[in-house]
């Protein structure tokens, strides 16, 4: 009701001003992210038919998600949608105690999976035994991080390499950690 009557007597260029400086509030390199949660949280509302936004919406949407969903991803998903909210309603879920507890509970106990680690001769064997029709575009890729590694002169490169990999609108992530030691 106030922002209503703040918007009515706020002049057409301000308001303009204002509304392009709430666009800057989501971060540009992932608000196709924030949007995509956000999406899905309002698509989950509907479907049980919600009409407004309460602690015990969210924390029922967390839990709903904690099923299929590892802890770190929960906590992720719930800053975006927390921003998200924020930005399309004006309402804070910070202040909701109960949530971040909820996400405390989760992560106890869960252990974090390690990134898998190629040695380099497990990436030569890829690059000289892989299929061509099925793994051309990731040999390129290996190569030309080969070629760029021999370029640095370090006595060890560790790098980690991350693969994203859209299935059912959600992102899975691979990451491998690739050591090339130079003792030589």
């Amino acid at each position: 009701m106030i922002e209503e009557a703040e918007e009515i007597c706020t002049p057409p260029e301000v308001q303009d001003i204002a509304n392009a400086a709430r666009h800057s509030i989501l971060p540009n390199k992932s608000r196709e992210h924030y949007e995509i949660a956000y999406k899905d949280f309002k698509i989950w509302m509907q479907q049980r038919n919600v009409q407004h936004i309460s602690e015990n919406i969210v924390l029922a949407y967390l839990k709903y998600e904690s099923e299929k969903k590892a802890p770190s991803t929960l906590w992720a998903l719930y800053s975006m949608i927390k921003s998200m909210i924020n930005f399309n309603h004006n309402i804070d879920i910070l202040s909701f105690q109960n949530i971040k507890a909820f996400l405390k509970n989760v992560n106890k106990g869960y252990v974090r999976k390690k990134a898998s680690v190629f040695t380099e001769t497990q990436i030569s064997q890829f690059l000289n035994n892989a299929p061509d029709q099925i793994y051309l575009a990731t040999k390129v890729s290996v190569s030309e991080i080969t070629l760029q590694t021999n370029k640095l002169s370090c006595q060890s490169i560790h790098l980690y390499v991350c693969i994203i990999i859209s299935v059912f609108r959600s992102l899975l992530y691979l990451v491998y950690l690739v050591c090339v030691d130079r003792m030589n």
